[in-house]
């Protein structure tokens, strides 16, 4: 597993290694006009949300685990949606962090089946996000562990509009309204 995969998406090639992610572009330079449009999409917690809709939780601490870490997550999201940055940036940590000692043999939460599995979770969704989006004729000019930047149409029926949605809640990706947009449900 700790040998790195290279797949290649598109005109696009991803390098995978045990922390997550990344495209491989060097000295790229991409500018929107009148026919081209940027975004970048970031996918909202991504760790968190696979390891509650997955029910994933360290052995040593039980289900009761989960309900705990349900109320931080649910807390963190109403604080980010009333643009409270001090809590959601402090419960961010906490989320993340719980997933990351996971991985961490000195601390209780120790589980390293459980961050495999996050990880290798959260790879796969997103190589399946980027060959969905490159599939709709969007091309992901880059790309991360939780987010990508793409490129497509300004105009036309299979425009990319700048308040398309791209994120992936309960794991499912799904096109709304045909090639070049995508909505997740």
């Amino acid at each position: 597993w700790t040998k790195q995969l290279i797949p290649k998406i598109g005109d696009t090639v991803y390098k995978i290694c045990l922390g997550g992610i990344h495209s491989q572009e060097s000295k790229l330079v991409v500018k929107s006009d009148d026919l081209m449009v940027l975004r970048n999409a970031d996918i909202a917690s991504m760790y968190p949300s696979i390891i509650l809709e997955l029910g994933l939780f360290p052995k040593s601490l039980g289900k009761e685990w989960l309900s705990v870490y349900r109320k931080i997550y649910q807390t963190r999201l109403k604080a980010k949606a009333e643009k409270n940055k001090v809590v959601d940036a402090g419960l961010k940590i906490a989320l993340n962090g719980s997933y990351g000692k996971f991985g961490s043999m000195y601390s209780f939460l120790y589980a390293p089946e459980l961050m495999l599995t996050v990880t290798i979770t959260g790879q796969l969704m997103m190589l399946m996000l980027i060959e969905e989006l490159e599939s709709a004729g969007i091309r992901v000019v880059s790309s991360n562990t939780d987010g990508s930047g793409e490129s497509g149409d300004a105009i036309g029926k299979n425009a990319l509009k700048s308040n398309d949605i791209v994120s992936i809640d309960r794991h499912v990706v799904e096109t709304n309204g045909g090639p070049g947009r995508v909505m997740a449900a």
